[in-house]
């Protein structure tokens, strides 16, 4: 392989592919999926990374210094310019990020952009947002949220993770010990740019503590009602005119009435773990009123069908969110 350049290009490529095969199986198993995987040296493949030297040069928004080549950011109101093309004729991730971005709007004409990095990559926000309107587009089509990092634990032990020691636990790994739901409810209950724990154990449990169990116990337990319900010959009318009887059914109607503008918010603001936050409170909600209130009385059929009503409102809620 030493003296082959091919043979090596060939086998990185294979472990390129291998790589990126396995990333998204594993965002496949999470029910996360990319309609586009794209590869930093497309943007040079294909020439989008001259193309974006081109249009910046003829703005005069270049220079070369200390032998290197500058973006000249201080002009949009950065604090210093930015290197593109290093003294040795590399090309800075900057570069590429500018090349990247530049793909999406006016390529492949994106109206706006929503990135999602690392808390580690918060100082590139500003530069990356002078470098597209120098390049033309509005500063508010690009939107930039910021992630913290993750801390993962089991019960009281926290998980060392190492780049360099190799120490790590995969996607994969969380996935398949705490399962599909528990995952993705657990890494959107917080804020992006909060700190998040994630306890395996807890994501593990069966029991009240666990949020994404007392949601799942909730649906299961309407189910259970209906089911209940139907063995003693009472089923839902589509047609029966539905009724508000208790203070507590008042309030969990104007919580089923909230959802479409939680979704609303969570649109607006990118913010989605107000959904997780709604439904952990619907479901609360709910196993209050299934603890005080006597849901199927056979002696009032109207009053029971009533509720019935009702709570399978709530399950198609819960199963929605």
């Amino acid at each position: 392989i030493k003296n082959d350049k091919n043979l090596d290009l060939d086998i990185t490529n294979i472990g390129i592919n291998l790589m990126l095969q396995n990333i998204e199986n594993d965002l496949n198993e999470l029910g996360v999926k990319f309609d586009v995987w794209f590869k930093e040296t497309d943007l040079f493949d294909n020439g989008i990374i001259n193309d974006v030297s081109e249009k910046l040069t003829k703005r005069n928004l270049t220079d070369k210094k200390d032998g290197a080549t500058w973006f000249l950011s201080e002009q949009f109101g950065d604090d210093r310019d930015n290197v593109l093309i290093k003294q040795d004729g590399s090309h800075t991730y900057f570069y590429s990020d500018i090349a990247n971005h530049y793909n999406k709007f006016f390529l492949r004409n994106f109206d706006k952009v929503i990135n999602i990095w690392g808390a580690d990559h918060q100082g590139h926000i500003k530069r990356t947002k002078y470098a597209m309107e120098a390049l033309g587009v509005k500063p508010e089509n690009l939107v930039i949220k910021i992630s913290q990092m993750v801390t993962i634990k089991k019960g009281s032990e926290t998980v060392k993770i190492s780049k360099r020691s190799g120490d790590y636990i995969t996607l994969k790994e969380i996935v398949r010990e705490v399962g599909k739901d528990a995952c993705r409810y657990f890494f959107l209950s917080k804020s992006p740019n909060t700190q998040l724990t994630f306890d395996i154990n807890l994501a593990k449990s069966q029991n009240s503590n666990n949020p994404i169990y007392y949601i799942q116990y909730a649906h299961a337990r309407i189910s259970t009602l209906i089911k209940n319900a139907e063995t003693l010959g009472i089923y839902i009318n589509k047609t029966y005119d539905f009724k508000i009887e208790t203070q507590k059914e008042i309030s969990l109607s104007k919580m089923l009435l909230e959802f479409p503008d939680v979704i609303v918010q969570i649109s607006e603001e990118l913010e989605p773990h107000h959904i997780t936050k709604y439904t952990l409170d619907l479901a609360s909600e709910f196993h209050s009123y299934y603890q005080s209130e006597k849901i199927i009385d056979e002696d009032n059929l109207n009053n029971t069908i009533n509720k019935l009503i009702l709570c399978k409102a709530i399950q198609k809620t819960l199963k929605k969110s």
